[in-house]
């Protein structure tokens, strides 16, 4: 499958025996397996994506999404935004969400979507930011705890108004 990007302009396709590849001005834009079954399509879905963006509602019903073995955290992030967001904002935001695939690949995203998910919070910002920290520090974050205070004693407040 062409880029949506590239419709209507001059690219080269190499044909390999496991793979063919697009490119276009010097670069590569488009690499998939190659299928020696007549009649069988393979489509990468993140080609799709700045279509699916425009019209989001066509999704579920794309083939290129629909034929994808889409990994089990990426179905779960989706499902958890179509929980979330009934008003149909789910799908939108989880196509931006598979936007960052393009800068950081589908393994290290779904390293930061997998704790999303645990934190149930899986907005695009939060991703970004997991994506950040996963990347800036290979150590576990610190766990939360809550300081030592003291109970407090009136008592102290007391003396206080008696040595004025």
């Amino acid at each position: 499958m062409l880029p949506t990007a590239l419709a209507g302009r001059q690219f080269l396709v190499r044909a390999y025996v496991d793979r063919v590849e697009i490119a276009f001005a010097d670069r590569i834009v488009a690499s998939h397996q190659r299928s020696c079954s007549r009649g069988r399509d393979v489509m990468d879905p993140y080609n799709y994506l700045p279509v699916l963006l425009r019209k989001p509602t066509a999704f579920h019903q794309a083939r290129a999404v629909r034929s994808y073995p889409w990994p089990l955290t990426l179905r779960q992030g989706l499902a958890f935004l179509e929980e979330r967001h009934p008003d149909g904002q789910d799908v939108k935001e989880f196509l931006r969400i598979l936007t960052l695939k393009d800068q950081v690949g589908e393994g290290r995203l779904i390293r930061a979507l997998e704790p999303a998910l645990q934190y149930r919070c899986v907005p695009l910002d939060a991703v970004r930011q997991l994506l950040h920290r996963v990347e800036s520090t290979r150590q576990p974050p610190l766990p939360l705890t809550s300081p030592e205070v003291p109970p407090a004693d009136p008592s102290k407040y007391n003396r206080l108004l008696t040595a004025a």
